[in-house]
Order: structure tokens, then C-alpha cells, then sequence
């Protein structure tokens, strides 16, 4: 077991790294990318516990290789209790934030 988790992540390394990409990093050329996550909890018959995250990206490459650009995220929590003397909580967090991005060119074309 503990070599199979040795090879997975060698593995993942060297497809990380070793990934010859061709994108389209030209000035003028926009961005996309973004990421999130769900979990769920559930503690016995009495309470239950929802996450939710959402982190979309966007960005314009403002000259070759150089892209800029904006990031917000939501973060969503409700915990549900089933026990009517406890309260349900709920939040909503929505934050936004500047990025820069630099693409090295590796090979020439």
C-alpha cells in the first residue's frame, strides 16, 4: 500500500511537471479558469453541516505571457440541528481579489 502511494504521487509529479501545455497567452486573450468544493457532515440524528466553495478566476493577458486579472470566491455554510432548542446557523462570504499570472515560455514555437 505504501508503494502504490509512492508510485500515485511520483506519478502525479511528473504529469505536473512534465506537461507540455500550448494555451493561447497572446495579448488581448482572456483567462478562465476557477475551482470549488462541496462537504457534507452529518453528526448523528441531530445535526448536519453543508460547505460550499466557489472560486471562478478571470483575467485579459495584457501583453504576451502576462495575464491580470480578478478572483472572487463564495463560501456558503449552513448548519441544520434537529434539536428545536438549538438555532440553525447560516453565512455567506463573498470576497474578491486582484491576480497576476506570468507564463514562462519554456520551448520556442
Amino acid at each position: 500500500m505504501k508503494q502504490q502511494l509512492t508510485m500515485m504521487i511520483c506519478g502525479l509529479f511528473l504529469m505536473l511537471v512534465c506537461r507540455q501545455t500550448w494555451a493561447q497567452t497572446e495579448k488581448g486573450s482572456w483567462l478562465l479558469s476557477g475551482s470549488g468544493t462541496f462537504q457534507h457532515l452529518h453528526y448523528g440524528d441531530h445535526q448536519n453541516s453543508i460547505t460550499i466553495q466557489l472560486f471562478p478566476k478571470a483575467g485579459l493577458f495584457v501583453t504576451n505571457n502576462l495575464a491580470v486579472g480578478l478572483m472572487p470566491a463564495l463560501d456558503m455554510n449552513i448548519d441544520e440541528n434537529q434539536n428545536p432548542d438549538l438555532p440553525d446557523f447560516k453565512s455567506y462570504t463573498l470576497s474578491i481579489g486582484p491576480f497576476i499570472r506570468y507564463y514562462y515560455p519554456i520551448a520556442s514555437k
